[in-house]
């Protein structure tokens, strides 16, 4: 029995060393851009917050800040890098209100409203005076934010063309080629 192949692409997943055609954001200059703004508009005690440890995404995200801070001769407290997944985020985000955290790099997606909900009408913090935060995404409604969220965002729908595109032409193609490895700024 002859089985068909059925081409596969992973976003924002590199998996091109597993044979798997890829098409990724590069969530490392994600954070550096993040965090080296942050430096640049003068803070110093700036946490992490994402939604998982053992995610590549996570991982990239959590050397890019690591490495920016290191940079610029920052040591961060032990406690300022946290995960959604693992604690509740009121916890974290109290804590660090009383721990005198001035900036977030809030990289939990699934978690961005909440934290801005959090901070400003739960822990009373006005956001760009009291505390900083910067997100991933751009979403729709934070453009109606007061004041509207800083934000990194992917090229989402540039990965999603590549990689429908590529998925195209690996249907359409009676050759088989190497594995796309495609990472996006």
């Amino acid at each position: 029995t002859d089985i068909p192949s059925l081409p596969v692409v992973s976003i924002n997943h590199p998996m091109s060393k597993q044979g798997v055609s890829s098409v990724y954001a590069d969530h490392y200059q994600q954070a550096v851009l993040a965090t080296e703004h942050l430096i640049e508009h003068g803070h110093r005690d700036i946490a992490f917050l994402a939604i998982q440890p053992d995610e590549w995404g996570s991982n990239e995200r959590l050397r890019g800040y690591q490495d920016t801070l290191a940079k610029h001769g920052i040591t961060p407290e032990l406690d300022r890098v946290k995960y959604t997944s693992a604690q509740p985020v009121y916890d974290t985000l109290s804590r660090w209100k009383q721990q005198g955290v001035s900036a977030i790099l809030n990289f939990s997606e699934d978690a961005c409203m909440e934290v801005l909900h959090i901070l400003s009408n739960v822990l009373g913090l006005q956001l760009g005076r009291d505390i900083s935060t910067i997100t991933l995404e751009d979403l729709p409604v934070g453009q109606y934010l007061s004041p509207p969220q800083t934000v990194i965002r992917q090229p989402l729908e540039q990965l999603a063309r590549i990689a429908v595109d590529h998925m195209i032409q690996a249907c359409n193609s009676t050759d088989s080629f190497a594995p796309l490895d495609c990472c996006l700024p």
